[in-house]
């Protein structure tokens, strides 16, 4: 099981990163454009759903203590 939680660790800093690198690239490509509801809700749900995996880790780790 430790392979699996560290694979998940993993997984999700790979994400995280993923995502803010997204971000910052794409953020001065959207400067001067009007600001769009489909890039707000992929902005916020992102972390959302993110936050909820690190939750799942941490619960995984949990239960095994």
């Amino acid at each position: 099981m430790k392979e699996k939680r560290k694979k998940g660790i993993l997984i999700y800093f790979g994400l995280v990163m993923l995502y803010f690198l997204g971000c910052f690239a794409f953020s001065d490509y959207y400067k001067g454009v009007d600001e769009d509801i489909t890039l707000t809700v992929l902005a916020v749900s992102v972390p959302i759903i993110l936050s909820l995996f690190w939750t799942y880790i941490l619960e995984a780790i949990k239960k095994k203590l």
